[in-house]
């Protein structure tokens, strides 16, 4: 079968024929001729009606994959066109939707090594805390306004490295040069919200498996469904609602507690950060999707 991308965040069409999901499509054919192909795979970023216009009137099947909140435009693609099936950030995996987050992603770590998981736990269980700094924010932007109250909340406790362009304080050249999961290695804690609260049920990126990678404490605003709670442990993460000032003061209580007894403190960041039998879990999402995509037809 032929296929093609469209409407996926990168901007360089040469993209289309090496990016995260062509590994995907090993046993298909990239064909950049959309009069010939039988399969388009459709992104996220359907942001007005002629880019669903220009999909709409193609007569191949497509495939959505959600990368970002809902759209208007994406969920009358979704009403109103013939989908092979969905994936992404969704909460379901069944015969048509398959739950892919982009957490899984080997520029963060090899989910794809059972030791990594085992590894992650070990690190927090033996490293030295008293070495750490208090809190880190990595962000380009707070465009939705999910930070900046947890950012002052917090930052009234002690200050928060902030090497992003949100906030910033710092230069960002170690964060550039050994990538966030180490540099995040260096703090107890981490602000890893979403951008936005979704109503896309099982939407989640790469910011909560980042700052367990980095083993610090997350603090962590945005989706979190019965997948995710079989791979990160909940108990381990600080979940807080950005437009519930209650929410926040309640972390922010829980932040000062932790601080303020060093047994307590140790006990909670030594806790695993991965459930038993994340790797199957992670392994099971990644071959129900492959197993999908060599079964176009």
């Amino acid at each position: 079968m032929k296929y093609w991308f469209t409407n996926f965040w990168w901007l360089d069409e040469a993209e289309n024929y090496n990016n995260v999901y062509t590994r995907f499509l090993k046993n298909h054919t990239i064909c950049n001729n959309l009069d010939e192909i039988d399969v388009l795979l459709v992104g996220s970023f359907i942001r007005t009606d002629e880019d669903y216009d220009n999909i709409a009137k193609l007569k191949c099947k497509k495939i959505l994959c959600i990368t970002e909140p809902l759209t208007v435009t994406m969920s009358k693609l979704i009403r109103e066109n013939e989908l092979l099936f969905i994936f992404g950030c969704i909460n379901e995996c069944n015969t048509v939707r398959y739950k892919y987050p982009l957490y899984i992603d080997k520029k963060i770590f090899d989910y794809t090594d059972k030791n990594i998981y085992k590894n992650v736990n070990d690190y927090v269980k033996t490293c030295d805390i008293d070495n750490k700094q208090f809190c880190c924010l990595i962000s380009r932007h707070d465009m939705y306004g999910s930070r900046t109250g947890i950012f002052n909340s917090l930052n009234k406790i002690d200050t928060i490295v902030c090497p992003g362009d949100l906030f910033n304080n710092c230069s960002n050249e170690e964060l550039n040069r050994i990538g966030n999961p180490e540099y995040i290695k260096k703090f107890m804690f981490h602000i890893c919200c979403e951008s936005v609260l979704s109503e896309t049920p099982g939407y989640i990126t790469e910011k909560l498996m980042n700052c367990c990678v980095g083993g610090a404490i997350p603090i962590y605003c945005g989706g979190f469904d019965e997948f995710d709670a079989k791979i990160f442990n909940k108990k381990r993460i600080l979940f807080f609602n950005y437009n519930s000032e209650d929410s926040i003061r309640i972390v922010t209580k829980k932040v000062v507690a932790l601080l303020k007894n060093k047994m307590f403190f140790e006990l909670f960041y030594q806790q695993p950060i991965f459930c038993d039998g994340a790797y199957d879990v992670i392994q099971d999402l990644e071959s129900k999707l492959m197993n999908r995509f060599d079964n176009l037809l």
